[in-house]
């Protein structure tokens, strides 16, 4: 088990880097920038709160916990960018409990995963997509019910275990609505972005289908995939009305999985009803 005098740990399974101060301060860095902030100067007041050096690099688990906290008191983008560094931390630290009580030996590199995640992760950052993300207040507690709900009927339109609401940042996906989630993902509140299937689906801005992850050359040795026995997966991106794609509705199951295109067709249309609706609630809190 991880405690919080230890460094955050690699992932034996998949020898996978625990996120750092770096990581922390280039998500940082995008949002401060989107929000119109000086950069040096937000990095230099979160690592204050947090009690931490402006040059720190490896994080034990309680560093990195107190550096995301920190960002996330702080306000509009650059409080998404904490909960974006949050979710990592959580990830790598629960998961990597997870496969230190399995006793699970280390996994053959696979370089159809390493190479999606890499083109993920360089395609996410954008100042733009992460102002109109802080503006929706996506995660209110106002907004948790509706995005619950547009979870639940995905899952039901297309009968999967599971139905997400995600929102994609820099280095992590977030859900911000779920229908039947449990386990490790639940309580980190999202997956790094590199293991995300909406990834995919936000780059690409169309309905993305994995019928089978466990034969998927890209997906095949995602932590979601082995050991967290996801086989398939259907999403369509949310779209706001200026034209960003911000996160995806998706279902996911495990059993393989071949909707069909009057399928694919009512989960676009729950997630175009639902991103409308937080839209509209938006211009009427701002009005």
């Amino acid at each position: 088990m991880t405690t919080a005098a230890t460094p955050l740990p690699r992932l034996p399974l998949h020898g996978l880097s625990a996120p750092t101060g770096d990581d922390a301060r280039r998500v940082l860095g995008h949002a401060a920038h989107a929000d119109g902030r000086i950069v040096d100067r937000v990095w230099v007041e979160v690592c204050a709160a947090a009690g931490l050096s402006t040059g720190v690099h490896l994080l034990t688990v309680a560093q990195a916990e107190d550096l995301a906290a920190a960002m996330v008191a702080q306000p509009a983008a650059v409080g998404v960018a904490g909960r974006d560094f949050r979710v990592r931390v959580l990830s790598y630290k629960l998961l990597a409990d997870q496969e230190a009580a399995a006793g699970v030996p280390s996994r053959p590199y696979d370089p159809g995963f390493r190479s999606a995640a890499q083109l993920v992760r360089s395609r996410m950052p954008d100042d733009r997509r992460i102002a109109a993300i802080a503006a929706l207040d996506l995660f209110s507690e106002a907004n948790r019910g509706i995005l619950d709900t547009a979870a639940r009927r995905a899952s039901e339109r297309l009968g999967t275990r599971l139905g997400l609401v995600t929102l994609l940042t820099e280095g992590a996906q977030s859900y911000v609505g779920s229908h039947q989630l449990e386990g490790w993902p639940l309580e980190a509140g999202g997956t790094p972005v590199e293991w995300a299937f909406c990834a995919t689906t936000v780059r690409r801005r169309e309905a993305y289908v994995i019928e089978d992850a466990t034969v998927d050359v890209l997906q095949r040795a995602n932590p979601l995939v082995q050991p967290g026995g996801i086989v398939s997966y259907a999403g369509v991106p949310l779209i706001t009305v200026d034209g960003h794609a911000i996160g995806a509705l998706c279902v996911l199951d495990d059993a393989p999985l071949d909707p069909r295109p009057d399928q694919l067709a009512d989960l676009a249309a729950i997630g175009a009803e639902t991103l409308a609706r937080l839209e509209a609630g938006r211009g009427t809190a701002t009005a």
